[in-house]
């Protein structure tokens, strides 16, 4: 690490309260709680003068790509002080974090963008996509349970297994970071109490779960902290069991994707995405982030990627990848058949743009042919997160 590029020690923490404090607008209680919750450990402190000016967390986390999980560091909480700002500290913060993540081996970075140019800058691409769902209870139209629902104990531990075989369906679905969990099960509001159940054929093979919050408000809402089902009866019998409060509620809210399994599960189509976000992501490691990504298996071809990346050095150049039996290899060189910046890279690694697209914003330069390649080996699910950090 840079000299001035640093764990953050005890005594950063009035520094940590002040820059989460001005950067987020958020009380010094919340920027505690942030704090504690994440673990002082995962913090970078970037220093000026001996000073220091800028700050973020670094979550370990691993990430879902057609059935691959891929070791994946979030990067959240980016602050600079407001008088160090526009002095190119959150660039050099980055930089250094960016190095850390790839001395570490970790070939993915996330984050959630609140400057898009300087993310974009720093090699970052459109990752996926979140949104949060709102429909009226009187509308949600399933009423059976095919499966039986449980009162379900509040225990990562148990919630964990089923969301790990849930998320190993999407592209971009985590293997949380402990602060994740703990943001899930622990809401902001103290006083709205979590209740989760489980539903499946037997009580000790559950095929999924739902947590949720009650608030009677204006619009009295159930918003469900997290749920997971493994199976198409799982995902029914939950919103039949909510269904069952309609009478008390006038509404569910969740966080899914522009495309998402339990708005579509809905006979007529009534629920609506109330906002979308983007998720931004970065590959750290090119070949080995393309190494092991999961592909069609119908699939056997190569193509040779010309990458361009300022920020890292090691990945600029061509790399050549070969596609077989669901698997990918990667070897230096070769003769380009696209040529794009690594942030196009990104878009085109996690499915959220087409090579077609790209070749339309010019973020991705090709012959047709190998442009057709490229759609075929980038195919997959819309990907979505259905979590913020």
């Amino acid at each position: 690490m840079a000299s001035d590029y640093r764990c953050a020690t005890p005594q950063d923490i009035d520094f940590l309260r002040r820059t989460e404090q001005q950067a987020f607008l958020c009380s010094a209680a919340e920027a505690n709680r942030y704090v504690e919750r994440v673990g002082l450990e995962q913090f970078r402190v970037l220093q000026s003068d001996s000073k220091p000016v800028a700050a973020l967390s670094m979550l370990p986390n691993a990430q879902w790509w057609l059935g691959q999980k891929i070791p994946m560091t979030g990067i959240a909480s980016v602050s600079v002080l407001p008088e160090a700002r526009r002095r190119g500290n959150a660039i050099a913060l980055l930089q250094e974090t960016l190095s850390e993540i790839y001395d570490s081996g970790v070939p993915l970075s996330v984050l959630y963008s609140a400057a898009d140019p300087l993310y974009r800058q720093m090699g970052y691409g459109v990752g996926g996509t979140l949104g949060y769902w709102q429909v009226p209870i009187h509308r949600i139209g399933l009423t059976a349970t095919p499966l039986e629902i449980q009162p379900m104990v509040l225990d990562i531990d148990q919630m964990r297994p089923i969301q790990q075989r849930y998320a190993s369906q999407h592209s971009g679905h985590l293997d949380r970071h402990q602060s994740i969990w703990n943001a899930i099960i622990k809401p902001g509001d103290a006083d709205l109490e979590p209740f989760a159940y489980s539903v499946g054929s037997r009580a000790d093979q559950p095929e999924g779960y739902v947590l949720f919050t009650l608030n009677s408000g204006d619009q009295s809402t159930l918003t469900v902290l997290d749920w997971a089902m493994t199976t198409p009866d799982a995902g029914r019998s939950l919103w039949g069991f909510l269904t069952r409060m309609g009478s008390q509620l006038d509404q569910v809210r969740w966080c899914g994707g522009a495309i998402d399994p339990m708005a579509l599960l809905l006979p007529d189509g009534t629920a609506s995405l109330k906002t979308l976000q983007y998720w931004w992501l970065r590959l750290v490691n090119v070949p080995k982030a393309l190494a092991g990504r999961g592909y069609g298996r119908g699939i056997e071809t190569a193509l040779t990627i010309a990458v361009v990346d300022a920020n890292i050095p090691a990945n600029q150049g061509c790399w050549t990848l070969e596609v077989a039996d669901g698997c990918g290899k990667v070897l230096p060189g070769g003769e380009a058949r696209i040529t794009l910046p690594v942030s196009g890279l990104a878009s085109l690694y996690s499915g959220v743009l087409s090579p077609y697209q790209l070749q339309q914003m010019g973020w991705l330069e090709g012959t047709q042919d190998a442009v057709a390649i490229a759609a075929a080996i980038f195919a997959g699910p819309s990907p979505w997160l259905p979590n913020f950090f």
